[in-house]
């Protein structure tokens, strides 16, 4: 994938655009031209989520380290 492109959806993204805008400003003002369903795809494989919520990492970490404490305390 062409780096320049990524970087160009991530600046927009970041701005809140949203996926309709971002397709027609890379293809106006940049031409590159790409669908809907293309950039959704290039966000979600370089991990870039609009409403992914941050508390299931925490959520994820605080149960490993819940099952290490409990792994350990029968020891």
């Amino acid at each position: 994938m062409d780096k320049d492109r990524l970087a160009l959806i991530k600046v927009y993204f970041d701005l809140g655009l949203k996926h309709k805008e971002i397709v027609c400003i890379l293809e106006e003002r940049h031409g590159y031209n790409i669908s809907i369903r293309q950039l959704i795809r290039i966000l979600h494989v370089h991990g870039f989520y609009r409403y992914k919520n941050p508390t299931d990492d925490c959520c994820r970490i605080h149960n490993a380290r819940t099952t290490i404490l409990r792994y350990h305390a029968r020891l």
